[in-house]
């Protein structure tokens, strides 16, 4: 039925393997190409320098695996390369590149020894869509900030008046906090 699907895969992002969609398309005989491998570059970022509206479980997950590499002597571009490398159901990758030089640290990392003992990057699943789908990330950055603008107003009305803040939670007169 369908000769190529392109579909997200990615060290943290293991959903499709887990429920065993890629290995179904693959013996049906149709070509798996994964995409967002790099998480739209999360993955090779110092969990430092994540964005702020993500939380800080998934940061503490991100600086193990900084930790590990290190550990390993190798990148989190070696990490993230060498778990595509080892998907036997996956005939390609797509990955975005942004200069010359990256296509170069690319070639020259595609097909080097990986850090990964048999299977080993399983640990490394995230099972919490609002991280991996970057379809998600808005509505988090939306979330954040109405929390953030909620608990400020929550601290600095408490000084002043705890009855109108009691109405203020029932009543909220910000389309962002509504959304909590």
């Amino acid at each position: 039925l369908l000769d190529l699907v392109q579909l997200p895969l990615s060290l943290y992002d293991q959903r499709l393997l887990a429920d065993g969609t890629i290995a179904r398309l693959k013996s049906q005989g149709c070509s798996v190409h994964a995409r967002s491998l790099y998480l739209q570059g999360l993955l090779l970022t110092s969990s430092k320098s994540w964005p702020t509206w993500i939380d800080s479980q998934a940061r503490q997950h991100h600086a193990r695996l900084e930790h590990f590499a290190k550990l390993r002597s190798v990148s989190l571009l070696d990490c993230a390369l060498g778990f595509a490398y080892d998907q036997e159901d996956v005939e390609a990758v797509v990955i975005g590149l942004c200069s010359y030089r990256e296509l170069q640290q690319l070639l020259a990392t595609w097909g080097q020894t990986y850090p990964w003992q048999t299977a080993e990057w399983n640990s490394w699943c995230i099972h919490n869509s609002a991280i991996i789908d970057p379809r998600c990330w808005q509505q988090l950055k939306k979330h954040k900030a109405a929390y953030s603008a909620l608990q400020t107003f929550n601290s600095n009305y408490q000084l002043t008046n705890r009855r109108q803040m009691a109405t203020y939670k029932i009543h909220p007169s910000s389309a962002n906090v509504r959304q909590l």
